[in-house]
């Protein structure tokens, strides 16, 4: 990305940011169930949507096969990315629609299968990681519903994808190496998932020794044989194995060895990563460098907690330690200059900031936890000069701390947000003007901002912590700032790199649009702004921090209550189109790229073939699907109708849109029929009889698909799955409907299906008259 020029740079974030919008705004449609359109005009739309992407994908695929090799070739890739998200969506609506039941697991298989072919024909990272994350899903939920175990065929798939990123770089287009560290980072967790979920079992020995060996052999390919940062992902994930290794074997007896062991693994790591200054200042190293400190303070913790005097009182104790740390790791660093032994330094400031802070909040005295906080973090920056890394520990322990008092308060939390905001844009603004190195605490704070954030998203993403202070509180100051910062940083980068005064009108334009539009949800603009100056501060990191941002922005953006899934979807699909708009106008004007687009040739073989392919799994694909379509309304239109009488519902909502989860009453009955010490998993099917009102009763259980129907509905059954001896499900679970409506449906008391051919599909809902809802 930063190979190419401002122009084309600024052209590809508008390409980026318009496909981000419009992937957003088809989901959020699709989970609207709108019902002013019926079932076959929303399947039409959904389909016309993808053939038009898959049009674009290799429209814009010839043009750039006609040019020369060495250019990018990010338009016709990105809409493959996005046709990629629209099969995946056109799989959901379909599901939503007629109500299939289909389990989680089938639709994200079923997406990643489908996915596949695009991937192998036109790879590139975007799809990669896209399926990757949809593979591991599917795997995730199988086990999940199948009750099998859950980590080791996660390894197993995760394992596979890391040989074939690291065998497959080049075919990916990957110089970086992206899917292979993501890949590996996600390999490592599973591993330690895995050791957790197995920990106080009988075989927590011999599966946490069979991990680490495991570790350890990757930890010797990457350090010896290929000489790669890899090598502190394994590194660090066999460190913490054998942390909870050894605690089970020697108990809490193991405390205080770790401890010492864990100091020495630091200082050993980080003296011998002194020698290598590749190595010093990459991004995984300062994770490492995070997770060993978090082991050396939580085994500290555990320590005091667990000795007598912690017990009498613990904030003394860790006051004590913090100071003793304090003092120790000042005097380290200001007394010695090499590098190694800084390090250690540098981890007793920090783990002395931990344990001070501990100590204040075990007193609960707020004022004196905001002095000490702020005193140690200018400690911490005074003594390491500014070394970044410390210095954005520091920062964000302060940080946390600020908004963890601050979170009964939400009243403060506005001006403690906008802070943050404007450090973080500004300051990478101001080093963006900058011609010599960046000053050190201007960049330790805005990187410190920029990541409290990144904290705060993964936390809503995975414990949904007080999510609502940061999502859901709205102020007209921040709309303003926000849109304001957006406009300013357009409009000063445009200037330095000297585009015509239309082109900064337009800019600024679709910079108001986008800030006015996002208004309810700031963080969106605030990862624009950073994509922005990405560029001139030619940072890598930073440029995939606000991808990440920009992209989780847009997922809590899909769960904001306060604005209907209808209007968010409408809002999205009218910013792809706006941004979209601007990325051709700026093509057009670009006079690289509009000598480019005079050049005409005939199809490569290599295209041919390609998109011929293309052309011919999207044909096949979409007349699988019509055929399903027509089978499915022919069920809806013919088939016999089956009343089911239902116990209490639970509405819900997820992606799918909002729904609720349906438990029949039948389920009792069938039950009773069940010999439960021959059944782990099987199919049965139930055959039943009416009575007068027309609603089905239980009649008997039939292990094989039936042929006899004596004193029973004649051909009419219904296939039930059973799960762990005692789990039954029905065709379908679950009941889509439109958004908003959850309390109109709440009402229903009978599920009306439609039978044929061995099919059953849920049509309806029906209330106490059997009336339908």
């Amino acid at each position: 990305m930063f190979q190419l020029n401002w122009q084309r740079y600024f052209i590809t974030l508008l390409l980026i940011f318009s496909i981000g919008f419009l992937a957003s705004g088809a989901i959020s449609w699709i989970a609207a169930n709108w019902d002013f359109f019926s079932r076959q005009e929303k399947l039409l739309i959904a389909q016309i949507g993808l053939a038009i992407s898959v049009g674009m994908a290799l429209f814009s695929a010839y043009k750039e096969s006609v040019r020369d090799n060495t250019q990018e070739t990010w338009q016709s890739l990105s809409f493959f990315f996005l046709t990629a998200v629209l099969v995946g969506g056109l799989f959901a609506l379909f599901g939503q629609i007629y109500q299939t039941g289909a389990d989680t697991w089938e639709l994200f298989a079923i997406w990643s299968a489908v996915q596949l072919p695009l991937l192998l024909l036109f790879p590139n990272i975007a799809s990669a990681l896209l399926f990757m994350t949809t593979s591991l899903l599917a795997t995730y939920f199988y086990s999940e519903i199948n009750h099998k175990s859950l980590y080791e065929p996660l390894i197993m798939l995760n394992a596979g994808f890391v040989v074939i990123a690291h065998f497959f770089t080049k075919f990916f287009k990957d110089r970086h190496e992206i899917l292979l560290k993501i890949s590996s980072i996600t390999l490592a967790i599973f591993f330690v998932q895995h050791y957790i979920s197995l920990f106080g079992s009988k075989n927590t020995p011999q599966v946490g020794f069979i991990l680490m060996a495991v570790a350890g052999g990757l930890f010797c390919v990457y350090h010896y044989c290929l000489n790669s940062i890899l090598k502190v992902i394994w590194f660090i994930t066999g460190v913490i194995i054998f942390n909870m290794w050894l605690v089970y074997l020697l108990e809490f007896e193991a405390i205080f060895l770790l401890l010492c062991i864990d100091i020495a693994i630091a200082i050993f790591l980080f003296h011998s990563f002194s020698k290598m200054p590749e190595y010093q200042r990459h991004w995984l190293m300062y994770i490492g460098k995070v997770v060993l400190i978090f082991l050396i303070t939580m085994l500290g913790i555990a320590f005091v907690f667990l000795s007598a005097d912690g017990f009498e009182d613990p904030s003394l104790t860790f006051a004590l330690f913090a100071v003793l740390g304090a003092i120790g790791g000042a005097s380290i660093i200001t007394s010695n200059k090499r590098q190694g032994i800084n390090v250690s330094g540098e981890i007793l400031l920090l783990i002395a900031h931990i344990f001070a802070l501990i100590s204040c909040n075990i007193t609960d005295d707020n004022t004196l936890t905001i002095i000490i906080t702020l005193f140690y973090s200018g400690l911490t920056i005074w003594s390491t000069r500014c070394s970044l890394w410390v210095s954005v520990c520091s920062l964000l322990f302060t940080l946390g701390q600020v908004d963890y008092l601050l979170i009964e308060h939400p009243i403060q939390q506005i001006p403690f947000q906008i802070i943050l905001d404007m450090v973080a844009v500004f300051g990478f603004w101001r080093m963006s003007q900058q011609e010599h190195k960046p000053h050190p605490y201007l960049n330790a704070a805005a990187w410190a901002s920029v990541l409290f954030f990144v904290v705060r998203s993964v936390q809503h993403i995975f414990f949904s912590v007080h999510a609502h202070l940061y999502y859901e509180n709205v102020s007209l100051i921040k709309h303003i700032l926000g849109t304001l910062t957006l406009l300013f940083v357009i409009f000063t980068q445009t200037k330095k790199y000297q585009m015509s005064k239309m082109q900064m009108l337009i800019a600024l334009s679709a910079g108001i649009v986008a800030g006015l539009g996002l208004q309810m949800h700031l963080y969106i603009t605030l990862a624009l702004s950073l994509l922005l100056l990405a560029y001139p501060l030619k940072n890598r990191v930073l440029f995939g921090v606000a991808i990440l941002w920009f992209v989780d922005s847009l997922w809590n953006f899909y769960y904001f209550t306060s604005v209907p899934w209808l209007h968010k979807s409408a809002l999205l699909a009218v910013m792809g189109a706006l941004f979209f708009l601007c990325y051709l106008w700026f093509r057009s004007k670009s006079p690289e790229i509009r000598s480019e687009n005079q050049v005409f040739g005939r199809l490569t073989p290599t295209l041919k073939w390609k998109g011929g392919g293309i052309l011919v799994g999207i044909t096949a694909l979409l007349a699988v699907f019509n055929q399903k379509i027509h089978a499915y309304e022919n069920i809806f239109i013919n088939g016999k109708s089956v009343i089911l009488n239902l116990a209490p519902t639970d509405p819900r909502s997820l992606m799918q849109g909002d729904y609720m989860i349906l438990d029949y009453a039948l389920v009792s009955d069938i039950r009773r029929g069940l010999d439960y010490s021959q059944i782990e998993y099987s199919k049965r099917y139930v055959l039943v009889k009416k009575d007068e009102r027309g609603v089905a009763n239980f009649c008997r259980l039939e292990s094989d698909i039936p042929t006899s129907f004596d004193g029973c509905e004649p051909e009419v059954y219904l296939p039930v799955k059973i799960f762990n001896y005692w789990e039954i499900k029905f065709p379908t679970q679950d009941f889509f409907f439109p958004e908003g409506q959850g309390e109109h449906f709440s009402q229903a008391q009978y599920a009306e299906y439609r039978f044929k051919d061995g099919k059953a599909l849920l049509y309806r809902l029906l209330d106490k008259d059997l009336k339908a809802l």
